[in-house]
């Protein structure tokens, strides 16, 4: 990645709920993802790209249907940093309950976000797995904890079933987790917890990455950040709504 400048943690919370709202999400939406994907580009700072060439928010939104414990979501176009959020959020409530939450996401872009999207399942002090299918490889991540007594969240990604089967030995049963995939699999659970070592290949710590970022800034090019800039000025615009609120400008009859 060639990088000519570091945009720092706060900067990137603070421009992207603006530069989110310019596609068309809700202010909440935006703002809470915000922290998402500045957590994603404290892991993999390419992700900005995605989200500084991010699409206009298709109208349909997210379409919700529970059956045969599955939540499934299709969400039509809808970004990840929607969709991802709504999904963890329903883990979380849910894992106590049922053990093992499954969810299937189909439709959502944005598909970098995943591993940031599972993190936020640490909240929730969850362990999970998402699986997607690539072709005729099998791509999954994995969000497990460090063996430390402080336990912290790490993030692993891997391909094949016969390296995720091992991981999940013991906390999902055979059958759990489908054969075939269409869209997202996600699988949540509470207990066992999922250890991930240190010093696996391929682990990511993902606090340590979030505390560099916080303290050295995050690597982007200065096209990126032009274009997440840019997308902020669409909602700074004279017409928008964030300008004429701060102008003080109120719809009346016959003017403003």
């Amino acid at each position: 990645m060639s990088t000519s400048s570091f945009v720092a943690y706060s900067e990137l919370t603070r421009v992207l709920p603006w530069s989110i709202r310019a596609r068309g999400y809700a202010f909440g939406t935006a703002d809470r993802a915000s922290f998402l994907v500045a957590n994603a580009a404290s892991m993999a700072p390419e992700v900005l790209g995605d989200i500084a060439a991010l699409g206009e928010r298709p109208s349909g939104g997210l379409q919700r249907q529970w059956s045969e414990g599955v939540l499934s979501v299709e969400a039509s176009g809808v970004s990840w940093l929607e969709a991802g959020p709504a999904v963890m959020d329903y883990c979380g409530a849910h894992a106590k309950e049922h053990g093992v939450v499954a969810c299937r996401v189909t439709g959502a872009s944005e598909v970098s976000l995943l591993p940031a999207v599972l993190l936020t399942g640490a909240d929730y002090g969850l362990s999970a797995v998402a699986v997607r299918g690539e072709g005729r490889v099998m791509r999954w991540t994995l969000l497990g904890w460090s063996a430390e007594q402080e336990a912290r969240p790490v993030l692993l990604c891997g391909e094949g079933r016969e390296d995720l089967d091992r991981w999940l030995a013991g906390a999902v049963k055979p059958g759990e987790l489908p054969e075939a995939f269409d869209g997202t699999h996600i699988l949540a659970w509470r207990a066992p917890r999922l250890t991930i070592p240190a010093g696996e290949t391929g682990a990511t710590d993902a606090q340590a990455c979030i505390d560099m970022a916080f303290s050295k800034g995050i690597p982007v090019t200065r096209e990126v950040l032009e274009g997440l800039y840019e997308l902020e000025k669409i909602t700074w615009a004279p017409t928008s709504e964030r300008s004429r609120a701060q102008a003080g400008f109120q719809s009346r009859p016959g003017g403003q």
